[in-house]
């Protein structure tokens, strides 16, 4: 059963791809997600600056039903969003595959994990096509490939090492995310998502062997 990762082109006419590219330094993280059939809705966290205007942006936009703000902080919004344009997940959701949360947005490019079997993956494939929604396959790892992967990708083990170095781990912090991003020459948003993913990566595996001790 493969692990497969792709990009997906959030379609234009879907609230957050209008939102993420116009604001391309801002992370969205999909939290979880449902749909029933008519209204699907989404528990998102905002990294980024200009959170009035993109709450604002969201908020106008005609398939959104609510928006209800759960928390704010310096570094993270969260919000619940129902809409009546659920075009993002009706490929998972007609092929009836689980979409890993949470996943990332980020100028308009949502990056999905699906773990699932070859059979679904190509029919995930085909509606893709129907829906005329395009994606750019990342990877796709057998089971057997995937436990034999090391735990963290270079560029992941690069810039969480120089977060580290930089103190971004220390109590209280001696640097920023802003300053992490500018010593690796990224943005921002991306430095947020790949030291996310790393940070989840290490996580899921020591609490997998500490499981199996």
């Amino acid at each position: 059963m493969p692990l497969a990762k792709i990009d997906i082109t959030v379609p234009d006419d879907v609230w957050i791809g209008d939102v993420s590219s116009a604001h391309p330094d801002v992370v969205f993280r999909v939290v979880s997600t449902q749909y029933d059939g008519e209204i699907a809705t989404a528990l998102v966290e905002i990294e980024g600056e200009d959170i009035i205007q993109i709450l604002s942006q969201t908020n106008s936009d005609a398939d959104i039903v609510e928006l209800d703000l759960l928390w704010k902080n310096e570094e993270k919004t969260t919000v619940q969003i129902e809409t009546t344009n659920p075009e993002l997940l009706l490929p998972v959701s007609r092929v009836g595959i689980p979409l890993k949360t949470p996943f990332v947005i980020s100028d308009g490019i949502a990056s999905w994990e699906l773990f699932t079997s070859h059979s679904k993956l190509s029919q995930l494939s085909e509606t893709l096509n129907q829906l005329d929604i395009s994606y750019d396959v990342e990877s796709i790892l057998g089971f057997d490939d995937e436990s034999k992967q090391p735990v963290l990708t270079e560029r992941q083990q690069e810039v969480l090492q120089v977060a580290f170095k930089e103190g971004y781990y220390h109590t209280p912090r001696e640097c920023t995310l802003t300053q992490v991003a500018e010593s690796v020459e990224i943005t921002k948003a991306t430095c947020s998502d790949i030291l996310h993913r790393a940070e989840g990566k290490i996580i899921g595996r020591y609490l997998e062997e500490r499981s199996q001790a």
